[in-house]
């Protein structure tokens, strides 16, 4: 589950890196620059088995545009349809436990 909205006075943008998994990558970049999406990368073939496409929204969200093609479903095993990543400065250092 994701819960998006529209940024307001009060609720500024927060800027978010989005992997979604969907049955035509290709179909679905094409959409979202249509919309108004800026391009990262155009759609290609990964070595990990996705076909896979980069895309800004006006709102500095980042969507990386998927469709798994090695094996019968359209994501990788593991993965939701939706799958929400950050960036953190020093990552290794902020999932450190302590001790």
């Amino acid at each position: 589950m994701l819960e998006m909205a529209d940024s307001t006075g009060e609720w500024k943008a927060m800027p978010a890196g989005l992997h979604l998994y969907v049955s035509n990558a290709d179909e679905v970049y094409g959409r979202a620059i249509q919309a108004g999406a800026r391009s990262l990368y155009e759609p290609r073939d990964m070595d990990y088995g996705d076909r896979e496409g980069g895309v800004e929204d006006p709102s500095s969200n980042q969507w990386y545009i998927a469709t798994h093609k090695a094996g019968s479903i359209s994501r990788r095993i593991g993965f939701r349809s939706v799958t929400p990543g950050m960036s953190v400065k020093d990552a290794a250092k902020f999932f450190a436990v302590p001790g």
